[in-house]
């Protein structure tokens, strides 16, 4: 497959255009706005307004503004846009979902902030129409310094804690079967409370644990340190 040669405005596109493809050739009537995650990696911070410009736009592109019976108040999908080194033949995007078949006018999501020791730690749920699946995020943004973070543990429990306690606000015989893990990889404070999270959710989860994949990034949006995401199924 030969990659277009033009910005990251027509690349984004044609990444997102090719995944609502895939998604209508799994199943037929599966449009963009069954998408209950989303991960974008790209090479420059400069361009994340530019990517998230044309995700919205493409949510709220003809198909998928009629099976969501477009209304102001139904929130986007969030868009996680990671800044990495670099990607598969120099693209500037790269566009990973998951999506589930069901009506996404009847979901229920959930958006929690609470205070960490470092700053705070912001959730988002999503849990399908049918209750048959559900995405969770977790991010941890700090108030100050990253570099000035001390008390590595306390921040992993307080994280860890939330986890938990979100997966019991689904309210559904859910089982995390993975989670992506994206952390900011120069500041050391962060992959210890990376290597203490992943460690934590096995010994809280047990057998049911989940796979997790740890994906260190350059930069994350919204002042980010770290980015967890996790799907769950029956």
């Amino acid at each position: 497959m030969c990659l277009v040669k033009a910005g990251t405005s027509v690349q984004a596109q044609l990444s997102f255009s090719h995944v609502k493809k895939v998604l209508e050739a799994v199943i037929h009537n599966l449009t963009l706005a069954h998408v209950v995650q989303a991960h974008c990696y790209t090479t420059r911070h400069q361009d994340i307004a530019t990517i998230r410009a044309v995700w919205e736009s493409m949510l709220r592109g003809p198909e998928e503004k009629k099976e969501l019976l477009w209304e102001s108040e139904i929130k986007l999908v969030p868009l996680l846009i990671a800044v990495v080194p670099a990607l598969p033949k120099d693209a500037a995007v790269e566009l990973h979902v998951t999506a589930s078949n069901d009506d996404p006018s009847r979901r229920t999501s959930w958006d929690i902030t609470t205070k960490a020791a470092c700053g705070s730690i912001e959730c988002h749920i999503v849990l399908s129409a049918d209750r048959s699946s559900a995405s969770l995020s977790l991010s941890l943004v700090p108030s100050g310094d990253v570099l000035g973070i001390t008390d590595v543990k306390c921040i992993t429990e307080e994280v860890s804690t939330m986890f938990m306690k979100a997966t019991k606000m689904i309210e559904a015989e859910l089982v995390p079967q993975c989670a992506r893990v994206f952390y900011k990889c120069s500041p050391s404070p962060v992959q210890q409370i990376v290597q203490g999270l992943e460690e934590s959710l096995r010994n809280c989860l047990g057998e049911s644990s989940p796979s997790v994949a740890l994906v260190p990034v350059l930069d994350l949006p919204n002042s980010q340190i770290l980015h967890l995401s996790c799907w769950l199924s029956l």
